[in-house]
């Protein structure tokens, strides 16, 4: 066997959390949705390809004494895209078809699945298909990923990720990034 100098694309991504206090509003669970769709576009904007549909799960924990529920739903896309805009349209509809009212739900997450290179996109001829549009999309993300990546993960999001996440995962007893973050190196004086 050879040996592989560069790792190849990933054909799913993925983006899941467990929740930091449990959710029960359709809002809330709409809100962590929407986030783990755009970190999941973002990483297919970092490898350049486009996904062909998109998954969301949601469920409670197996561990409660609450009866246990989880379901998920994949959804074909009209056209591939990594556009974070139109992702989080398709997930939105999915979660809402997935959520059951009075249910306490403990995990959340997002697949985009069927990823192509930009190179073997095939466009959808009925669907928008200008190539200024596409341009312009792409122009948008591209801003959106650049400013992200100057000033940090969540400096400009979509307005419907919210602004308080009370689902968001606890991390106060999280370890230090010593290896991955510079601002984290340790200090000897």
């Amino acid at each position: 066997m050879d040996l592989a100098h560069v790792a190849p694309p990933k054909q799913t991504i993925a983006s899941t959390r467990s929740f930091g206090s449990p959710v029960t509003s359709l809002n809330s669970l709409i809100e962590a949705v929407i986030r783990y769709t755009a970190r999941a576009s973002e990483k297919a904007r970092a490898q350049h390809t486009y996904a062909n549909s998109i998954s969301v799960f949601i469920q409670t924990s197996p561990f409660a004494n609450r009866p246990y529920y989880g379901n998920s739903q994949t959804a074909a896309l009209p056209s591939p895209t990594n556009d974070t805009r139109l992702l989080v349209r398709t997930a939105i509809w999915l979660v809402k078809r997935l959520y059951r009212p009075g249910v306490v739900y403990q995990k959340a997450g997002v697949l985009l699945n069927d990823l192509v290179l930009a190179a073997g996109v095939q466009w959808d001829l009925f669907f928008d298909a200008s190539e200024a549009t596409y341009a312009q999309r792409a122009t948008v993300m591209a801003v959106l990923d650049a400013i992200n990546q100057r000033y940090g993960r969540h400096t400009l999001i979509l307005g419907s990720e919210g602004f308080n996440a009370p689902w968001a995962m606890a991390q106060q007893f999280k370890s230090p990034n010593y290896t991955t973050c510079w601002e984290e190196l340790m200090q000897a004086s």
